[in-house]
């Protein structure tokens, strides 16, 4: 509740008590800091901004504290302390830009905002390759490379880690659970690295052909009549 002091003509300062101010010399009602203002101190005549870092959000404030941790605030930002965004997290207290908040290291997606632990983040998905302040929103941007294989947590440096296995074709965004699903089609062969099931650059040769799965040249045969014998070419 405000309370009201009476102030003699010949106070040269108005009183008032921590948190609140007094608008003239003069008055007799104390006024509380607004939100976003605070003041420490006695016979305040006016309340001082909310520094960066810290949080003023009620009436009256006295002492500003500290934004915790996961959460920044510029003076630009309204009175109370503002989320990271997803895509970063903090331990530390007290940030004063959103610039301060952490970006989340690369292969993995924290959606939550506000975040203080990577514990609750979450691997990147199959097929797909995560940069660091990956997010939900963002985190299916990135395909991994047609050829490669990408398993769970792929980052940018290891997207180029594991080849397409030989007599199977790898297109754009293959995962670990679906290298096997696009075996090489009969009359090619597809060797380690194969971006396709059936690459142009490694068709059997003229009048060869091979059974599906093939892995090299040397499992192309001739292409004979159903019914007789096709020696291999090698």
């Amino acid at each position: 509740t405000t309370e009201i002091y009476t102030l003699s003509l010949h106070d040269a300062l108005p009183i008032s008590r921590p948190g609140f101010y007094v608008s003239r010399p003069g008055s007799v009602i104390e006024v509380p800091c607004t939100p976003g203002t605070f003041t420490a101190t006695m016979a305040t005549v006016q309340c001082m901004d909310c520094p960066s870092g810290h949080a003023c959000p009620d009436d009256g404030t006295v002492s500003p504290g500290p934004c915790a941790a996961g959460t920044y605030r510029s003076l630009l930002d309204s009175v109370s302390c503002v989320f990271c965004p997803t895509g970063t997290w903090s331990t530390k207290r007290g940030l004063t830009d959103e610039s301060l908040c952490e970006p989340c290291p690369p292969g993995v997606v924290c959606s939550v905002a506000g975040m203080t632990t990577l514990n609750i983040s979450s691997p990147c998905p199959e097929g797909y390759v995560c940069g660091p302040r990956t997010n939900s929103e963002n985190q299916f941007n990135v395909s991994c490379p047609a050829g490669y294989v990408c398993s769970f947590g792929t980052t940018p440096e290891s997207q180029y880690e594991m080849l397409c296995e030989p007599g199977f074709g790898c297109p754009k965004g293959t995962s670990f659970n679906t290298r096997n699903l696009m075996p090489c089609a009969p009359g090619y062969y597809c060797p380690e690295g194969s971006s396709s099931a059936t690459p142009l650059v490694t068709k059997c040769p003229i009048g060869t052909t091979s059974r599906e799965g093939a892995k090299s040249e040397y499992d192309c045969f001739r292409d004979c009549p159903v019914g007789s014998a096709c020696p291999s070419i090698c």
